[in-house]
């Protein structure tokens, strides 16, 4: 009887067998990863995705290109009228022996200029308010118009707006911490809402009282840029707690401009330490007596006059200490007239 030899296994079959065998093995753990009632779970660390932020909205502002340049003394002498909101009163005002005067501190023989300018067309003013104060009532009285209760003013007279908002819209884009997050936050919110510009020069100061204020606030003040009247102003104060607590816009529209000649800072203050003013602002607690200044700069405003609204430089003496400034005519004597 024959008897039956198995092949016996050589190198080279067991070479090639191993990968037969691991196909195999793989193929069934597979199998059993897939069996019903086994399912593979896969356990991932989930990864926070930051909110949408909203696309700013188109900008309110018409395309401004300045107006034309008219003459020296063009629009002759111009006679000022009474200025609106409640009258400056009396003031006891003194000059601080270190005061801080813009440069040059002689503004004699140097010249400046008067711009003609008109408030925003309706469409602007609308546009704004809808942004601001959005399906409120609105209330007029001559140039001044309101919204919701008085949260939002506009003053034609002076192309300015004023807004208070309530907490529940007044969120800032950032909390700020500091002088330059102040301004990233205010900036970011403006573009946000089409009122600015992404990139502008904006500036902050801190006006809180220290450590001692439950927040810091900041006052970030956007200056006026190409083809704007030299008065366009945008102030919002902000604080630490991601809140907007004002927002001010001033913002005429430059029809034509014309140089005139300046007065000296010295003859403006001198009016001011008699104790009178031609316009006063107060972020602080109100017109302090006595008014201790501290800062001569000269600035522009809005005023009315006898032939319209118009820009004309100012002397700007301020008491920082409690955030008041007082305002005299820059102009030469000769070329103004007061009410």
């Amino acid at each position: 009887m024959r008897r039956f030899n198995p092949p016996r296994l050589t190198a080279l079959t067991a070479a090639l067998l191993v990968p037969v065998v691991l196909v195999v093995v793989l193929a069934g753990i597979w199998l059993s990863s897939h069996a019903k009632g086994t399912p593979s779970i896969a356990v991932s660390s989930p990864t926070a995705r930051p909110a949408p932020t909203p696309a700013p909205l188109p900008s309110v502002w018409p395309q401004e290109t300045g107006g034309t340049t008219d003459p020296p003394r063009a629009y002759g002498r111009i006679a000022l009228t009474t200025p609106s909101g409640p009258p400056p009163g009396h003031l006891d005002a003194t000059l601080a022996p270190d005061a801080t005067l813009a440069p040059p501190p002689q503004f004699a023989g140097t010249t400046g200029f008067v711009e003609r300018v008109a408030a925003p067309d309706a469409l602007t003013v609308e546009a704004i308010a809808a942004i601001l104060a959005p399906r409120a009532p609105l209330t007029t009285d001559a140039d001044i118009t309101v919204w919701g209760n008085g949260a939002l003013r506009y003053d034609a007279g002076r192309a300015a707006f004023a807004w208070q908002p309530a907490a529940a819209v007044a969120g800032l884009p950032l909390v700020p911490r500091d002088l330059g997050t102040a301004v990233d936050a205010g900036v970011q919110w403006l573009h946000g809402k089409g009122l600015a510009d992404a990139l502008v020069p904006a500036v902050a100061r801190q006006v809180s009282n220290g450590d001692s204020a439950s927040f810091a606030t900041w006052n970030v003040t956007v200056p006026h840029g190409g083809g704007q009247s030299a008065a366009t102003e945008t102030t919002m104060l902000v604080s630490a707690s991601g809140l907007i607590a004002r927002l001010d816009v001033v913002h005429p529209i430059v029809v034509a401009r014309s140089a005139y000649p300046l007065g000296d800072w010295q003859a403006a203050w001198a009016h001011v330490q008699a104790g009178s003013a031609y316009s006063i602002s107060a972020t602080g607690a109100g017109s302090p007596i006595p008014l201790h200044v501290d800062s001569v700069q000269i600035t522009s405003q809005v005023v009315r006059t006898a032939g319209g609204l118009m820009v004309i430089p100012m002397y700007a003496f301020a008491d920082s200490a409690s955030r008041t400034t007082a305002y005299w005519p820059a102009l030469a004597p000769a070329d103004y007239t007061l009410p």
